[in-house]
């Protein structure tokens, strides 16, 4: 099927029949993920308001605040997909690709 004009589109896999125990053990596990990724989101915020001044005065985003928020984004939309039973992988720690 042709998408047409839409600028996303969406394929869905038949759902995942899943037990309740692998479902709470998933959100025990994801609990080291949080706490950590708490920390580095306090960071991220430091870092995005130095990037806010850095683009206002010298009108470039720096290569290095760059790529530790895309990193930090990564890595919180892979601990959210895993958390919310989108993904069956584990997430690793840090900002891999």
């Amino acid at each position: 099927m042709d998408p047409g004009d839409y600028p996303a589109v969406l394929y869905s896999a038949r759902p995942v029949a899943r037990r309740r125990a692998t479902v709470v053990f998933r959100a025990v596990l994801v609990i080291p993920q949080l706490v950590v990724l708490y920390f580095v989101s306090l960071a991220a915020l430091a870092v995005l308001l130095t990037g806010w001044f850095a683009v206002l005065l010298a009108g470039r985003w720096p290569r290095g605040l760059q790529s530790f928020v895309v990193g930090w984004m990564r890595w919180t939309f892979r601990v959210h997909g895993y958390w919310s039973l989108i993904v069956d992988d584990y997430p690793p720690f840090g900002f891999q690709e």
